[in-house]
């Protein structure tokens, strides 16, 4: 959890850039076509990273992997304001975060 935390304190004080596809479709084919664009950082005072979409459980060695190659799940979500669309697909400036 606290690198959750860091990730969105990062995004809220815009020293790392997020882009997503606005999180408005159940249809994996209508998620694919909504355009990627950056988050603006005031987004995440209200919406978190859901890890939990983009990671499973191996049971055999208790150790918790990201999917590879699809991060269409990956998205955010916020607890204040449930129902509200977030952003799904999301990506950061690798650059970025690697400092």
């Amino acid at each position: 959890m606290k690198f959750n935390k860091a990730i969105t304190q990062c995004g809220i004080d815009g020293k790392i850039d997020f882009w997503g596809r606005a999180d408005r479709h159940a249809i994996k084919a209508l998620k694919i076509n909504e355009p990627l664009r950056r988050i603006a950082p005031d987004h995440w005072n209200d919406y978190k990273t859901d890890w939990l979409t983009n990671s499973y459980l191996n049971t055999i060695n208790t150790g918790v992997f990201g999917i590879p190659d699809n991060n269409l799940l990956f998205r955010s979500f916020s607890c204040i304001r449930p129902g509200r669309a977030g952003y799904c697909n999301l990506h950061a400036n690798r650059i970025q975060a690697m400092q």
